[in-house]
């Protein structure tokens, strides 16, 4: 179990600032059910331009190879089409085999969710979800896991709530200063999260001998569809270069033995893009 455990880290980690998945049993309270308010946040399109292309990341545990996870983001007319997807490295597959895909599509324009596909394959378990949100504020979910009958819902939720996707462009959008903290509800097609992410530092890395500024963020992920005080993940920091690009380096998070760290190691620009300061070189090289 415990492969599992830090395969389940990584991804509530990484992927609470980029595309978030549940792996929590039967919940308590159905997503419709949730009341909760969360402040709307305006993003700041003037200070941020995603640079179009695929990153590649490395995880590693006790600098063991654990998983790749590759993000890409394209331009189409006015929305953002992100994909995100995250495989298991070949020895720990031996222990716990997982594979995730996520596909979302969010406008460009004030990053607000349109649809987002969801799929996890983990050792025999699938799970499947397909969300979209529709211009009167309902959501339709449809979730389902291996060849159960699926949970269907359309509501809604009375809230600025958000899928992944929005809620991680958001977030990037937007300066951050130290000891700021913003509060975003998220949706994954069956269970609602409020995940928080407080600046706690500002500091310089070296990447590709630039000098480069960088906030340190602490994220916290809180499980919504439940009477239990449960919480996601350990303490964990996220590495965001403080520039238009606003690209996630790296990411440190402890688990129950030792701590996982992803990485990332190359940027691959799309031919219509060359806003980030590290296109020019598809392997990222690091002095820290």
């Amino acid at each position: 179990m415990l492969f599992a455990e830090f395969m389940k880290n990584i991804l509530v980690v990484f992927l609470s600032f980029l595309s978030f998945f549940s792996f929590a049993f039967a919940d308590e309270i159905t997503a419709d059910k949730v009341f909760v308010s969360t402040p709307q946040y305006s993003p700041e399109l003037t200070d941020f331009k995603p640079a179009l292309g695929k990153y590649e990341y490395s995880v590693t545990w006790a600098g063991i190879p654990a998983a790749t996870v590759t993000l890409e983001v394209l331009k189409e007319r006015y929305n953002y089409k992100v994909t995100t997807n995250v495989k298991s490295s070949r020895g720990v597959s031996l222990f716990y085999k997982l594979k995730y895909n996520a596909e979302g599509l969010i406008s460009a324009i004030n990053f607000r969710p349109l649809n987002a596909k969801i799929d996890l394959n983990e050792n025999s378990k699938i799970k499947k979800a397909i969300i979209t949100y529709s211009n009167d504020g309902f959501v339709k979910s449809h979730y389902q896991v291996n060849d159960r009958e699926p949970i269907e819902m359309n509501f809604d939720p009375k809230n600025n709530m958000l899928d992944p996707f929005s809620a991680a462009f958001i977030a990037r959008s937007l300066n951050w200063e130290p000891k700021v903290t913003r509060y975003f509800d998220t949706f994954n097609g069956k269970t609602r999260y409020l995940i928080s992410f407080t600046a706690v530092d500002k500091i310089k890395m070296e990447i590709n001998n630039q000098r480069r500024d960088v906030w340190v963020i602490e994220p916290a992920v809180k499980k919504l569809t439940t009477t239990k005080n449960e919480q996601k993940l350990r303490k964990a920091k996220i590495y965001v270069t403080a520039d238009e690009a606003r690209e996630i380096i790296k990411i440190n998070s402890e688990v129950f033995i030792g701590s996982v760290n992803t990485k990332l190691v190359s940027f691959m620009p799309s031919q219509v893009d060359q806003t980030s300061t590290i296109a020019l070189n598809k392997k990222i090289e690091y002095n820290f």
